[in-house]
């Protein structure tokens, strides 16, 4: 089915159509043969069919041979038929090909069929089967036209196929073989031929092989395709024996493809459809045999050879095992390889005479010389092991031991686990170590041949060269400054001085000409120094003087260039200049409107101009223009027709002139007769003279010696559209058809998109005719008229330099419109091709689907829920950051988690509502961006980039046409995770040096020096207790917990660079393998932790000091102790299914909500955290995580913008419950704390107000006396 569609794609994309024949039913009957069934000619409704009705046969077949002359790669047969409900199917089949029209009439009824075949052959066997139920009542079928059309190759091909265009030429062509001819072993008999064909056989025994040869001369080619058809009257295998290295083709007649019955003198046959294509380069002659098993009656026909020439251009495709290709088609293989021309391509060649075969047995091997395929009995190990084929060979097992054989790489033969082998150790030449390596700068290759190259580097002749003029400085080039242009600093891409500098170093310029500014090394041009440049535009600078304008002066009015304002050197169009001044001259032959009626170049009278003055001819008295005389003077001229001139009556007799009078009104009447323009009076007839072949300037554009159009030259000798035409005076036009340059349209977005962004491209190179801005070229228009903001993006932009243009258009609509229409209106005056063709269309329009835009009202709403949740996330991270400063770190990490994994929730590839879609992008704002960008990181991995970003394509940017592409970059999506972990080895080497003992004894001798500055003292104990302890615990805690905590943080965006870049590695600059390294680094750095932190948790004897981060705020159970693992797996397999599923939402949202409801699972099960807050924030989280990415399955419908908003309110208010409730359970658990420190104070200070009290020497004195008081 799919290759009938793909057929039939190729039918509408092609108009090389030709009909072979269109038979009606009396035609049919003379030349189809009825090989199943009866046949008549019947009317039915006033229409001759050619079929029956009330046949007896469940079956009737038809068939006939027809010779499709032209080379052709599609074959339609349409088909006009009547059938009743008893036919059942009607069955077209060409040569092996069948194709069924199943019939659901009810009655008699007109159908027409209409199918298409791939087909290559000239000649056509056509079988028409009508198949009826098993009735025999009333059938009733019938053909009334039967058309059978070819879909031709383009010109100058003789032989193509469906989608390619092989230059191929025919070499044999033989419609039938008469082999009589050929050779006198074989003869004919007569009583079986039919429809031309005879049936030939070997004149030897019946039993013995039967041999045909043909010998081919192929000198000057390089692929030879044979074809013929084989028509055999029993079944019988045959070989197929090429003369180039005697290759032996064996065909098996029920294994091969192309094969169907042919009905011949009562009887049906096989015939087979037989092709070989294979190199003959450097061949002057090619032997094919066809060697039969038994000696049966033959014939073959439709036998043809076409080759490819030397000369022809080779296009460099890569084969898997081939040197040298042309086209799809491998001519010469690689050595260690041989040319199997059945499938078409190169095999290992696993060994031959001269080679010794190396085996091996587990760690043992032995050596064999000789042919593999010549093996009987192979002594290996003291075991005899019996071996016929290569096949059996390898991975042979005996006894419990695998043979192998060792592939040895270096010896110039390809082994079983070498992809080829060079015998070199040449790097970059394809093959390197016997595995296929792209060539120097290559992007990417096939099989050691380079398809892509790296950025700056072009593909020519398979090996990637720099691009001279892409402003990329890449191998041997010094500079690019993508011009071309001498003396501007850089030629070629080398260093170059400019040819206004007088002495430069190295393209830096030190001293300019006169009249040149020399700044930063350049040499500039300012108009307005009062000094004449030279080597420049300027002719003068003077600041007040009227007749210097912009450093040129003012010239006459028709002067278009001067010297001076007195001295014109070029005038303008119709004045010719005389001694420096523009003066209109009768007589140049140019026709100057203000002073001249006309010019023809001479001073003759009675030539249409007279002293640049319109005048008639001699004798007439009423002319049109150019001179066409209407009326001459009857009394002494007569208008001559031909020449529409006025001619002189000579003098005759008074009779003569009498009679002349008599006439004269006859004769007046006949002078005002004249043909029209390019028409002549012949015989009282005025004749075209268009399409004589003969150009007449002065009436015609064209004249191709025809009047049809459609050829370049139009019936009215006009030149068409799209053509451009050769013309020279008196001779025939030769016209030449130009496919004119257009643009298209194409949306790149989704059509329920508030944005909807429409690409432009051009289909050929195309410039400006003049600088000018995007708005002065292009008119876009959206209809009907709607409230929408309009956003050009030049991706690649139009100039006056040739390219291929291309542009984004954001179209933002602010209000809801139905079914809108982007119409873009270009000027295409303004536009050429490098034929300097202007575009073919002005005008294109595209429709916009229906933009979902969201009300005013819902549009507030969501702002106001946006910022309350921005609020949110601010007081959570003020609380954390708290919290983390006061010592409480795991709070910190768990609302980073937590807002991280919402951050990457945006790269599911769900059509989200656009409320929704506004309000995940509020959990972007969480980022070390604008650090970054203060920093200038992004300018920093351009230089080192050489001056521009790196760019690798994500995997969701090779099946969707999203503009939001992923950049794979590893080191421009980590550039984050390093900076994070810079800061943390800043903070940890600064709080080693201010908590160093040095420092310590500084501050310790400040303190000394200041024993009586209070200020001094406080200032100095406080730095003591408040920054140097923590510095010194930080030092002590920074590799048992600092070091993991930074890595917990910036885990998520690790995974993510790290899953995006694997395994897309490219080593083809400096840069590239740093940034490979980096990625491969960070991967073994996640794959080893990851397994280093199970085992720590899981370790039966607990380091908990060496590994405090692990083990602080979670119980002492074994499950419980593995939180911090469980964690760090639960990120990364997060990361991994949005990386690595990100075209398959609906499998992200199955993946994420099963894998978080196991993750909350093992939440309520173990209870893993000792605070309870913690565990009730994480609890809360998963259960809405899972809620909330489950639920977007109902993105995947194709759902009504009411019910979209509707899910999108609901998942806002899910997200907003996450982080609410998070806050919430924050703010309790701060408040709790500070009620808690409240009452220890509150305690403390009873306890203080006590000991005081007791420490009273008055209450002492008082506690004293009563006791001795007492006492006593």
């Amino acid at each position: 089915m799919l290759r009938i569609l793909l057929i039939e794609a190729a039918v509408f994309l092609t108009s090389s159509q030709f009909l072979i024949k269109s038979e009606d039913p009396n035609s049919m009957k003379s030349s189809w043969n009825i090989s199943k069934g009866q046949w008549l000619i019947y009317d039915y409704q006033n229409t001759q069919y050619f079929g029956d009705k009330y046949i007896q046969s469940d079956t009737n077949i038809l068939q006939n041979l027809y010779n499709l002359s032209h080379p052709h790669y599609l074959v339609q047969v349409e088909i006009d038929m009547i059938v009743n409900d008893k036919i059942k199917n009607v069955v077209v089949q060409l040569d092996d090909q069948n194709q069924t029209y199943v019939n659901n009439q009810s009655m008699v009824e007109t159908i027409k069929i209409n199918f298409y075949f791939e087909h290559h052959s000239q000649i056509a066997c056509i079988r028409i089967s009508i198949q009826s139920i098993n009735d025999y009542t009333n059938y009733y079928w019938g053909i009334s036209q039967f058309k059978i059309s070819t879909f031709n190759c383009s010109q100058n091909v003789e032989y193509c196929e469906t989608y390619q265009n092989m230059p191929w030429k025919i070499l044999y062509d033989q419609d039938k073989v008469n082999l009589s001819l050929v050779d006198h072993r074989y003869f004919t008999n007569s009583e079986l031929s039919c429809q031309n064909f005879k049936w030939f056989t070997s004149n030897v025994n019946v039993n013995s092989k039967q041999l045909f040869d043909y010998q081919l001369r192929v000198k000057g080619s390089i692929l030879v395709k044979i074809r013929f058809k084989l028509l055999i009257n029993y079944f019988t295998n045959f070989n197929v024996v090429l003369g180039r290295n005697s290759t032996i083709l064996n065909f098996v007649l029920n294994q091969v493809d192309f094969h169907f019955l042919y009905y011949c003198s009562y009887l049906e046959y096989d015939v087979f459809q037989i092709e070989i294509d294979t190199n003959v380069q450097n061949e002057d002659q090619l032997l094919l045999q066809l060697q039969f098993q038994y000696n049966p009656w033959v014939n073959i026909f439709d036998f043809r050879v076409y080759h490819i020439e030397e000369d022809n251009e080779q296009q460099a495709q890569a084969i898997f095992g081939c040197l040298h290709a042309l086209y799809d088609q491998c001519l010469i293989c690689q050595e260690g390889w041989i040319y199997n021309p059945i499938i078409k391509s190169c095999q290992m060649n696993l060994g031959d005479e001269n080679r010794n075969l190396v085996l091996s047995q587990d760690d043992r091997q032995s050596e064999y010389s000789g042919s593999i395929n010549q093996i009987q009995s192979l002594p290996i190990f003291e075991q005899q092991i019996s071996l016929f084929l290569i096949s059996e060979l390898i991975g042979f097992k005996e006894g419990g031991n695998i043979i192998n054989i060792l592939s040895i790489c270096g010896d110039g033969v390809v082994g079983m686990n070498e992809e080829c082998d060079d015998s070199n150790q040449f790097q970059f030449d394809g093959c390197f170590n016997c595995q296929f390596s792209c060539p120097l700068n290559c992007q990417q290759c096939n099989y050691g041949k380079c398809v892509t190259c790296d950025l700056g580097y072009e593909l020519i002749k398979q090996q990637c060269t720099s691009i001279c003029g892409d402003q990329l400085i890449q191998q041997y080039e010094i500079c690019d400054d993508g011009n071309q242009i001498k003396f501007d600093g850089c030629y070629q891409c080398q260093s170059n001085c400019q040819i206004e500098c007088y002495n430069c170093i190295s393209a830096y310029c030190v001293e300019c000409q006169e009249g040149w500014n020399l700044i930063d090394g350049k040499c500039e041009q300012m108009c307005g120094d009062e000094q004449v440049a030279i080597m420049s535009y300027e002719q003068c600078d003077r600041l007040n003087d009227n007749t210097c304008v912009n450093c040129q002066f003012r010239c006459e009015y028709n002067c278009l260039t001067c010297q001076s304002p007195q001295q014109c050197t070029i005038c303008s169009y119709s004045y010719q200049l005389l001694d420096g001044t523009c003066k209109s001259v009768c007589g140049d032959g140019i026709v100057n409107n203000e002073f001249e009626d006309c010019d023809d170049g001479n001073n003759i009278m009675y030539d249409g101009c007279f002293e640049c003055s319109l005048q008639c001819s001699l004798g007439c008295i009423l002319c049109e223009v150019d001179n066409y005389c209407k009326k001459c003077d009857s009394q002494f001229y007569k208008l001559d027709l031909s020449t529409h001139l006025c001619e002189i009556i000579p003098k005759q007799d008074t009779e003569d002139t009498n009679q002349n009078n008599e006439n004269l009104d006859s004769e007046n009447q006949n002078n005002n007769l004249h043909c029209n323009y390019n028409y002549i009076y012949v015989d009282g007839l005025c004749i075209n003279q268009c399409g004589n072949a003969k150009l007449q300037y002065q009436y015609e554009q064209c004249d191709d010696g025809n009047t049809i159009g459609g050829d370049g030259c139009s019936q009215s000798c006009t030149i068409e559209n799209q053509f451009i035409c050769e013309t020279i005076e008196a001779q025939q036009s030769e016209c030449l058809f130009l496919k004119l340059p257009d643009f298209y349209l194409n949306l790149i977005s989704d059509k329920k998109n508030q944005t909807q962004t429409v690409e432009l491209t051009f289909t050929q190179q195309v410039r400006l005719k003049i600088e000018m801005d995007f708005e002065e070229w292009a008119q876009i228009t959206v209809l009907p008229e709607t409230d929408y903001l309009l956003n050009v993006i030049s991706i690649t932009n139009l100039t006056t330099l040739f390219s291929f243009p291309k542009y984004h258009i954001n179209i933002i609509f602010n209000k809801p419109v139905n079914d809108p229409i982007f119409q873009i209106t270009i000027y295409k005056s303004s536009i050429s091709s490098e034929d300097n063709q202007e575009p073919q269309n002005s005008k294109k329009i595209i429709n916009l689907g229906q933009p979902f835009v969201l009300p005013e009202s819902t549009k507030q709403q969501v702002m106001q829920i946006t910022q309350m949740n921005d609020a949110m996330m601010y007081s959570m991270m003020s609380i954390s950051t708290l919290a983390l400063a006061t010592g409480n770190a795991i709070l910190f990490f768990n609302m980073l988690d937590l807002l991280q994994s919402l951050s990457y929730i945006r790269f599911m590839q769900y059509q989200f509502p656009p409320h929704l879609k506004q309000f995940l992008d509020t959990y972007t704002k969480v980022s070390l961006k604008p650090i970054l960008d203060y920093f200038q990181v992004d300018s920093l991995i351009a230089k080192l980039n050489g001056g521009s970003l790196p760019y690798q394509s994500s995997r969701s940017s090779a099946s969707t046409s999203s503009i939001n592409t992923l950049n794979c970059y590893y080191l421009i999506n980590a550039k984050s995770c390093y900076f994070s972990l810079a800061a943390s080895l800043m903070t940890y080497f600064l709080s080693i040096l201010l908590s160093h003992e040095l420092v310590n004894k500084y501050a310790q001798k400040l303190f000394n020096n200041h024993l009586y500055n209070q200020k001094y003292l406080k200032l100095i104990t406080t730095f003591q207790r408040d920054i140097q302890l923590k510095c010194l615990k930080l030092k002590n805690q920074y590799f048992s917990t600092g070091i993991y905590q930074v890595y917990f943080a910036a885990l998520h965006q690790l995974c993510f660079s790290t899953f995006l870049q694997f395994p897309e590695y490219s080593v083809n600059s400096i840069f590239e393998i740093f940034n490979s390294i980096s990625a491969i680094i960070s991967c073994i750095v996640i794959i080893y932790i990851s397994f280093k932190s199970f085992a720590i948790t899981s370790a039966i004897i607990k380091d908990t000091q060496k590994w405090k981060y692990f083990y602080e705020e979670s119980k002492d159970s074994f499950w419980a102790v593995n939180i911090k693992s469980f964690q760090i797996y639960r990120i990364q397999f997060y990361i991994f299914v949005i990386v690595y599923l990100i075209n398959y939402p609906e499998a992200q949202s199955i993946s994420l909500s099963t894998f978080s409801l196991f993750y909350l699972f093992f939440l309520l099960k173990f209870r893993p955290l000792k605070s309870q807050y913690d565990l009730t924030k994480l609890i809360i989280k998963e259960i809405l995580f899972s809620l909330i990415i489950g639920s977007f399955l109902v993105y995947s419908y194709n759902l009504d913008n009411k019910l979209n908003l509707l899910f999108g309110w609901i998942h806002i208010g899910m997200f907003s419950l996450m982080l609410a409730s998070n806050l919430v359970i924050d703010i309790v658990e701060q408040v709790q704390k500070v009620y808690k420190n409240y009452l220890k104070r509150k305690f403390r200070q009873q306890q203080y107000e006590v000991q005081l009290y007791i420490n009273n020497p008055l209450q002492k004195f008082i506690q004293f006396e009563y006791n001795r008081k007492h006492l006593k």
